[in-house]
């Protein structure tokens, strides 16, 4: 990886240039001088400073983890690896682990933090796509003699929509994010940032408050993490070229003389918002299941039971998941979820496809984006022994599928459907799901989660109890 790059004098260095542009060596090598500039400003403030990494996540390393934590298959994810405290070690993670194998030696995504600490992240946003967010989380918290999972956020998302930058873009801006839990160590890692060049208006608090979260280096300290987010990139390989080579500086920085004490407190939480109800629609989607079966004729389509958005969303509220040490699973406060089976996303049930041209699903419902709701939507097909994303039905490639069931209806454009097989032969609006990774093979479990991402106009998920839940016909022989 070449050194990330870093902002200075509100100048953007950015990895997201053509890839024939002639400046891209010289941001190079400005980004070298630059480093160790904002590492001596920070030091200046009174911090030991230590260099981490940032890298992107995609569904290729979802194979080499035992858990992706129902990973989104339309993004990718931005990692953020620190080395433990000056003379500490790294935390001691349970049985699932959030590091891939690119983690750097000595490096660990998810941190234990003091109070008299922060980890500061700097430098360049995406370039321009459907959807991009970072968050701080508790990922895990000792429980008794065992570590428990619980990957649940402490703050809104900073998204595209709110997040504090240099320039009118939120894509390829300058941007500086520090994750802290006191009031006083967040004020000297501004001061740092800023006499290195870098613009007040473009640094992002991102809080770790203490009375959610256990700070420290001791084997009961929580184990914390930053998690960024990138779905539907309008030029694929410019955010190709910017997850193989990050343009973020990550820094971990301990307060040699630490400030009197000023906990931050937790962010107040803002709640999901629409400025509009699908509910209106569910008469169509009645009327394209009854088109769906028609066209079936006898085949056996057997209707799965799924999870509500607002079922799902009050199971991974994240207070509660901190409360109760269950695994929230990474979930975001502008994205609410629907999912299923339900047997299946509780641990008790099964759901297989086999190599029958006979044997497929049809999912279907509406298109939350075309209806108003969301920024983007999607379906995705989850491999859920290993709750990893394999295969995704967007809502961009929806419009128009329904077409073929209600050629006349006037909610047509606002409805999808899609079929999951083995093999689609080319057929349009179909996902075929191979057997290798990424797929599921013929005798495991699959499941079905559907992502509804940014209300219109917000910074934060439309309101799951304005959604109507999609639905999946399991055709059978």
């Amino acid at each position: 990886m070449r050194t990330p790059l870093v902002l200075l004098a509100g100048a953007a260095l950015t990895a997201c240039a053509a890839p024939d542009a002639a400046p891209a060596d010289a941001a190079d090598d400005a980004a070298l001088d630059a480093r160790p500039a904002l590492a001596a400003a920070l030091a200046a403030e009174g911090f030991t400073v230590q260099a981490g990494d940032a890298f992107g996540f995609g569904l290729a390393d979802c194979a080499d983890l035992p858990d992706c934590f129902a990973s989104n298959a339309s993004g990718s994810y931005l990692l953020f690896s620190v080395p433990p405290t000056p003379g500490g070690a790294l935390p001691p993670l349970g049985a699932t682990t959030v590091n891939p194998p690119r983690t750097p030696a000595g490096q660990s995504v998810a941190w234990q933090l003091g109070a008299d600490e922060a980890v500061v992240i700097a430098g360049a946003t995406p370039p321009p796509a459907r959807y991009w967010s970072v968050a701080p989380y508790l990922f895990e918290r000792a429980d008794g003699a065992n570590r428990a999972t619980v990957f649940a956020s402490l703050t809104d998302a900073t998204n595209l929509v709110n997040v504090a930058r240099v320039g009118p873009s939120p894509f390829a801006a300058q941007v500086a994010f520090v994750v802290a839990a006191d009031a006083g160590v967040l004020a000297r890692a501004r001061a740092g940032l800023i006499a290195a060049g870098w613009a007040p208006g473009a640094i992002n608090p991102l809080v770790l408050a203490p009375e959610v979260v256990r700070l420290g280096s001791s084997g009961d300290a929580d184990a914390v993490m930053a998690l960024g987010r990138v779905a539907l990139a309008d030029d694929p390989a410019a955010a190709a070229a910017y997850l193989a080579d990050v343009p973020l500086e990550v820094l971990r920085l301990t307060a040699t003389a630490p400030p009197a004490p000023a906990p931050l407190p937790a962010p107040p939480r803002t709640p999901p918002r629409s400025a509009t109800d699908e509910r209106g629609l569910e008469p169509a989607v009645e009327a394209l299941e009854a088109a769906i079966r028609a066209r079936l004729g006898a085949a056996r389509a057997d209707r799965l039971l799924l999870a509500t958005a607002a079922q799902v969303s009050a199971t991974l509220a994240p207070a509660g998941c901190i409360a109760r040490l269950a695994n929230c699973l990474g979930e975001v406060s502008d994205t609410v979820y629907a999912a299923g089976p339900i047997d299946v996303v509780l641990g008790g049930g099964a759901l297989t496809l086999p190599d029958d041209p006979g044997a497929y699903f049809l999912v279907f419902g509406v298109n939350h984006e075309a209806a108003g709701l969301a920024t983007y939507s999607n379906v995705v097909v989850t491999h859920w022994a290993k709750r990893a994303g394999v295969a995704a039905f967007e809502s961009p490639a929806m419009v128009g599928s329904a077409d073929a069931y209600l050629p006349d209806h006037p909610d047509r454009d606002r409805l999808f459907v899609v079929k999951v097989a083995r093999r689609c032969a080319g057929a349009p609006y179909c996902l075929e799901l191979p057997t290798t990774f990424p797929g599921v093979p013929l005798d495991q479990t699959l499941a079905f989660l559907f992502r509804a991402y940014l209300a219109p106009g917000a910074a934060v998920a439309p309101d799951p109890a304005a959604l109507v839940t999609e639905r999946v016909l399991h055709v059978t022989p």
